[in-house]
């Protein structure tokens, strides 16, 4: 396989990193993301399912089809097929297959949420240098900025591993770090202030003025993230509901066929982009 891999130990622990690199056979074709890379950055014992960032590539979409295929996957109810004609306006794919006793869910997006198309592009050159093809912390932090409120004890976690001042400032969720830190760099803040507003506040030196900036921060993220949410949701009605008639033909087809299947039926009502 060219790129990086997962060690043989770390497949035989967790079958997600052992599909990773089946689903990267010769190219990188998928990059984990959330909770399996919070698993894999060891903030997270385990996590029910696997998420990949899937290039907007359909050669290499069909390839993670058929390796999918092989282990008898099966679309889950109301998702979308794995085109890069959906998965190009933020869609994610929806499969899951049975091991054993195990059920391993797989869930695959084009465009996460929160990453910008230049970073998006960058991600895909990186990660050929990585240890692994794993979402690294930086980006991780941006998409797991959900309206979950689970999801931002990780981000402080993850947050309080970067050590560059300036990641540090623009990330941190520690109203302590970002007091000290911004004492040590008082010249990174009027910079970086344009970019996070909140910095601003650390010129208080309190620490309790700098946690509800925090907050304030924290809840505009989340009402962002509901009301993405909201357009996808009222986007995909009709979708869900042409689901539940196709759904017993669906379900039973093998995995191509079923994605091909998913394809005919999204023409005409399914967006692509929803607005």
């Amino acid at each position: 396989m060219n790129g990086p891999g997962f060690q043989q130990d770390a497949k035989d622990a967790n079958p997600y990193f052992a599909l990773t690199d089946e689903f990267n056979q010769d190219r990188i074709r998928t990059i984990l993301t959330s909770g399996q890379a919070c698993v894999y950055y060891r903030l997270a014992f385990q996590s029910k399912d696997g998420d990949w960032l899937m290039n907007l590539d359909q050669g290499d979409m069909d390839h993670v089809l058929s390796v999918l295929s092989s282990h008898g996957a099966r679309f889950r109810v109301g998702s979308v097929p794995l085109s890069v004609k959906w998965h190009d306006g933020g869609w994610s794919s929806h499969l899951e297959f049975s091991r054993g006793s195990e059920r391993l869910r797989t869930d695959f997006v084009g465009r996460p949420p929160r990453i910008a198309d230049g970073r998006l592009m960058a991600m895909w050159r990186e990660i050929h240098r990585a240890a692994a093809p794993v979402t690294d912390i930086l980006d991780l932090i941006q998409i797991k900025k959900t309206q979950r409120e689970k999801d931002w004890p990780i981000i402080g976690s993850l947050s309080a591993r970067l050590q560059d001042p300036k990641d540090v400032l623009l990330h941190s969720t520690s109203p302590t770090r970002l007091l000290a830190f911004a004492a040590d760099h008082p010249e990174l803040l009027e910079e970086l202030a344009r970019q996070r507003p909140l910095l601003l506040a650390t010129t208080s030196g309190s620490a309790d003025v700098v946690r509800r900036e925090i907050m304030t921060e924290r809840m505009a993220a989340m009402d962002a993230d509901r009301h993405r949410m909201r357009i996808y949701a009222h986007a995909m009605r009709d979708w869900q509901q042409a689901w539940k008639a196709f759904a017993p033909t669906v379900t039973a087809m093998p995995t191509l066929e079923a994605n091909q299947f998913l394809e005919e039926q999204a023409h005409g009502i399914l967006p692509t982009h929803p607005q």
